[in-house]
C-alpha cells in the first residue's frame, strides 16, 4: 500500500514538472520570436539613424550637395554603413517597392551594390524634412527661399499592416559650409 501511495505522488510530481517545463519552453519560444523581431526594427532604425544624423553639408557648386524627394535623399555622411567612418562619404538612401514590399535602400558613391536595409510589408512609405521653422516639406531644397543646406531633421514614415511606423533622424550640429576662400572669389 505503501508502494502504492509512493507512486501516485512522485507520478503528481513529474507530471506538474513536465507541465512547468512545457510552459517555460512555451514562454521562452515566444520571447525568442519577439525579440529577434524587435531587434531587427531596431537595426532598422539605427542604421537609418546614425547614417542620417552624421551628415555634413557639401561646398555649394560640389555634387554631394544634401537634396532629397519623398523616396529618395543623398548627401555626405560621417557614419557611412561600409566605408570609413569619419571620412565624408557619399551616399543615397532610397524607398523602393516590389511584391507588396517596401524597401530603404543604401548605397555608397564608391560601391555598386545597393543594400535593402530595411523592409515592410506595405505600399506606401515617404521622406519628410524638418525646416527651420519647424514645418515639414515633401522635398529639400524648397524651390523658394533660404534654406540651409541640411534639414534640420529627416522622418521615414511607412505605412504597413501593423500601422503607420516612423523613424527620426535628428541632424545636430552645422548644416551648411563653411565658406572657402575660392568660394568667396568665385574661381
Amino acid at each position: 500500500m505503501e508502494m502504492l501511495v509512493v507512486l501516485v505522488i512522485t507520478g503528481l510530481i513529474s507530471t506538474l514538472l513536465m507541465q512547468g517545463l512545457t510552459h517555460v519552453l512555451n514562454l521562452r519560444v515566444r520571447f525568442s520570436s519577439q525579440s529577434v523581431r524587435q531587434t531587427a526594427e531596431s537595426l532598422r532604425s539605427y542604421w537609418f539613424r546614425s547614417v542620417a544624423s552624421a551628415m555634413t553639408p557639401d561646398h555649394p557648386n560640389e555634387k554631394n550637395v544634401f537634396s532629397g524627394t519623398g523616396t529618395r535623399f543623398q548627401g555626405l555622411t560621417f557614419a557611412p554603413l561600409k566605408g570609413m567612418s569619419g571620412v565624408p562619404t557619399p551616399f543615397a538612401m532610397e524607398l523602393s517597392y516590389k511584391n507588396g514590399k517596401i524597401f530603404l535602400n543604401y548605397k555608397e558613391e564608391s560601391e555598386s551594390d545597393v543594400w535593402e536595409i530595411a523592409d515592410w510589408s506595405g505600399e506606401k512609405g515617404e521622406f519628410s524634412y524638418l525646416d527651420d521653422e519647424s514645418r515639414w516639406c515633401r522635398q529639400w531644397p524648397q524651390p523658394l527661399g533660404k534654406l540651409s543646406q541640411l534639414p534640420r531633421g529627416i522622418l521615414l514614415e511607412v505605412h504597413d499592416a501593423r500601422g503607420t511606423q516612423t523613424c527620426f533622424a535628428a541632424i545636430p550640429g552645422i548644416r551648411d559650409p563653411k565658406p572657402r576662400l575660392r568660394d568667396l572669389l568665385g574661381l
